[in-house]
C-alpha cells in the first residue's frame, strides 16, 4: 500500500514494513507510480526534462525485508505522458508529426514492438499546454488477458491492434453508439490520458471510459463478425467525486478509483461486469433484485440510514 509517499508491505514473516518513496527511488522524483503484477515490480516514472521521462524499477529482495532499485532510464516522449500496461513490460503512445499520428508500444528500455499509423481524426494530440486544456483526448488501454491495444481514435471508433501482428491495419475498428460517443473525462494531471480499461474474456471484447457523468461500457464479440459495438451500460459514480483510475480485475470486475475535489480523500468502488451476472439481474423482479442489493450492501455503514430502513423491512 501506498499512502503519503510511504510504501507499506509485509516481509516473509508477515512482520509490516514501511518505507519513504524517496528512500527507494534516489534517482527518480516520482510523479507516477505503478505496481507491475507481470514482474513483481514497482515502477516510478517522473519528468526528466527536454521531453523525456525517468523510468526507476524496484523489487523486494529475497526475503522481502526491502526494495532494491535499479539503475533509471530515460525515455523520450511527447506532451502527453505513455500509457503502461499493468500486466506486461510494454507501454504505448502516440507519435505525432506534422498530420501523421502513430499509435507505438515500446517495452521499458525503449525497444519499439509494433506502431501503426492511426486514422485522421480531430482528435489530434495537442502540441501546447495551451491547446491541452481545450479539446477532447485520444485514450489507449492495453487490453487484459491478450496482446491488444484499443485506441479510441475518434467520437465514434474505437480500433483494436494486435502487438503481436506486423501490418497498418487494426485487428478491428468498432463504430460506437450515439450515446456512447461523449468526450472521455479530462484527467486532472494535465499529461495523462483519460482513464479507460479493457479486458478480453471468452471472446467478449469489454470496454469501459468515464465521461464527465457516467462511466460507459460497451461489449464487442469477436466471433459475431459485426463492426457496431453493443449497447453501452451506464454506471453513475459518487456525487461530486472525480473518476482518477480504471482497471479491470480476473473475473471481469472494474475497479474505479475515485477521487474528492479539494481532499486528498481517495475511495474505491468494484464492478460485477460478469455477463452471467448480468443476466441474471435483467430476470429478476423487483422485490428479487431489492433483496438481492440489501444483501451486497453494508446498510449499517455511516450515512446510509436510509438503506438501513428499506432493507429492515425484507428482514435484511
Amino acid at each position: 500500500m501506498i499512502n503519503d509517499r510511504v510504501v507499506s508491505f509485509s516481509d516473509s514473516q508477515g512482520s509490516s514494513k514501511s518505507v519513504a518513496l524517496e528512500s527507494v527511488f534516489k534517482d527518480t522524483t516520482p510523479r507516477f507510480l505503478l505496481f507491475d503484477t507481470s514482474e513483481g515490480a514497482l515502477w516510478a516514472m517522473g519528468a526528466a526534462g527536454s521531453g523525456n521521462i525517468v523510468m526507476q524499477r524496484a523489487e523486494l529482495d529475497p526475503d522481502k525485508s526491502q526494495f532494491l532499485a535499479q539503475d533509471s532510464m530515460k525515455l523520450p516522449v511527447g506532451l502527453m505522458w505513455p500509457v503502461f500496461s499493468p500486466w506486461k513490460s510494454w507501454l504505448v503512445d502516440i507519435d505525432q508529426h506534422q498530420q501523421v499520428s502513430e499509435l507505438r508500444v515500446r517495452d521499458r528500455t525503449g525497444k519499439t514492438l509494433n506502431s501503426w499509423t492511426l486514422p485522421k481524426t480531430d482528435w489530434q494530440d495537442p502540441t501546447s499546454f495551451v491547446v491541452l486544456r481545450n479539446q477532447p483526448l485520444r485514450s489507449i488501454s492495453f487490453v487484459r488477458n491478450s496482446n491488444w491495444v484499443a485506441a479510441r481514435t475518434g467520437p465514434s471508433s474505437i480500433a483494436i491492434y494486435d502487438v503481436n501482428k506486423d501490418g497498418e491495419a487494426p485487428l478491428a475498428t468498432l463504430k460506437l453508439p450515439e450515446e456512447a460517443q461523449g468526450d472521455p473525462l479530462r484527467p486532472s494531471w494535465f499529461s495523462r490520458r483519460p482513464p479507460t480499461a479493457s479486458v478480453l474474456d471468452k471472446g467478449v471484447l469489454t470496454l469501459a471510459w468515464a465521461t464527465r457523468r457516467v462511466i460507459e461500457v460497451v461489449r464487442w464479440s469477436q466471433s459475431s463478425g459485426k463492426t457496431t459495438s453493443e449497447e453501452p451500460l451506464v454506471y453513475s459514480p459518487d456525487s461530486g467525486s472525480t473518476i482518477a483510475d480504471l482497471r479491470f480485475f480476473p473475473g471481469n470486475y472494474l475497479l474505479v478509483t475515485v477521487t474528492e475535489p479539494g481532499t486528498f480523500a481517495v475511495g474505491f468502488r468494484l464492478f460485477d461486469l460478469n455477463l452471467a451476472t448480468q443476466n441474471e439481474i435483467e430476470s429478476m423482479n423487483d422485490a428479487k433484485l431489492l433483496r438481492t442489493a440489501c444483501d451486497r450492501l453494508s446498510p449499517d455503514r455511516g450515512g446510509a440510514t436510509e438503506i438501513a430502513r428499506i432493507c429492515s423491512t425484507l428482514g435484511g
